[in-house]
């Protein structure tokens, strides 16, 4: 059996929608991972980047790069 994903750039990816994307990017930068008193789990953030972000001076609205939060126990 074989699973197919459908892969979002990360320029076409949501920001205010609470969805799941499969992508592929980059980690260019990371946190190390600690644990929050309040909720009792591990965190850890993520900045990724592809090919579809830029940084350009050009276009205000663009970015350079996309940040994920991990969340584990």
């Amino acid at each position: 059996m074989t699973t197919k994903y459908q892969y979002t750039k990360l320029a076409d990816a949501s920001e205010v929608d609470q969805e799941q994307y499969n992508l592929y990017a980059v980690i260019v930068d990371a946190t190390l991972p600690y644990k929050t008193n309040t909720h009792n789990k591990f965190i850890c953030s993520l900045k990724v980047m592809d090919p579809t972000l830029y940084l350009s001076a050009d276009d205000a609205d663009s970015k350079s790069c996309a940040s994920v939060i991990i969340y584990a126990k």
